[in-house]
Order: structure tokens, then sequence, then C-alpha cells
């Protein structure tokens, strides 16, 4: 039995579209024996789209945040992702993992100076499709010391059984 291997490449343009896909083998031999074969897939073309992303707590230019660890979050409607990542310079990025609803909370480290930070975050999912890079922009407040975190006028009253504690 002599077994002929062949192998036949999809023109570009016939699969177009995402989605469920069948492919249907047929083979003749030269006495007329046939024999088909049924091939089912699925062809994800679609890039991951954020449907949300955001950063917490929000900052803008006339109230920086004093806050160096802020927070990334995010939903994506997407099958599987394989990776989202963060990069404070639009080429090394670092990964935040692969949930389709999550956070992220930057290290301190990551912000260099005060005042405009761009974050730049992408996702791509398991057949390797990115989505376009979206940005964040965090600002930071150019003062921030320690004693920025320490309550000052620290007061406790008790309030029907309870302690209310106040401080600036």
């Amino acid at each position: 039995s002599d077994k002929t291997v062949t192998s036949y490449k999809v023109p570009e343009g016939i699969l177009t579209a995402s989605g469920n896909h069948k492919i249907t083998l047929k083979a003749e031999d030269n006495v007329g024996n046939i024999s088909e074969k049924e091939f089912e897939y699925y062809l994800d073309l679609d890039t991951p789209v954020f449907e949300t992303l955001e950063m917490s707590p929000t900052s803008n230019f006339l109230v920086p945040s004093k806050n160096l660890e802020p927070v990334i979050n995010w939903e994506i409607n997407e099958g599987i992702l394989s990776d989202i990542s963060y990069s404070m310079d639009g080429v090394n990025y670092v990964s935040m993992g692969d949930n389709k609803n999550g956070s992220f909370k930057l290290p301190s480290s990551v912000f260099t100076h005060s005042g405009s930070t761009t974050i730049y975050v992408k996702a791509t999912d398991e057949a390797g499709n990115a989505g376009e890079v979206s940005e964040l922009t965090y600002y930071v407040s150019a003062d921030i010391t320690d004693d920025d975190f320490t309550p000052e006028n620290l007061t406790a009253t008790e309030y029907y059984g309870k302690e209310i504690i106040k401080w600036q």
C-alpha cells in the first residue's frame, strides 16, 4: 500500500470571517475507492477590545494624585485572552495576567517623576490577535513625602458605644 502525502493551502481571501468553519477532504484511489473526512475549526480574526479601561484613583492636571500605587481596572469582551500588559514607554510591556475582568496595582517604582505620566495598555487573545494599544494618563503630585500619608489632628470620640476617628 503506497501512501501519498499531499498538502493544500487555502488561498487568501477564502476564509475572511471569524467563526466556525468546516473543511471536507475527499480522496479517491486509482480503482475508484472514495474516502471523505470532515474537519471543523474556529477561526479567530477579531482583536480584543476594552469595554472599560480606567485608573483608580482618578487624577487630572488640576487635582493630581499622591497615590503612587494606582490600580488599572479593565473589562474585555473576548473569548480567551492570552495576556493583558502595560508599558511606561510604549515598548517594554509587563504582564498583568489574562483575566477578562481584572485589576492590577502598579508598583510605585514606575513613577519616576511628578506630573503627567502615560501608561500604555494592550490585550492579546489566545490566537495571537493584539488589540489596539490604549493610553491612560495619570497625574502625580510633585510634593509627595512620607508625611503626606501620616494623619494629622487625629481624634477619637465615643458616640453611642462606637469610636469615631477623625483626622485631616
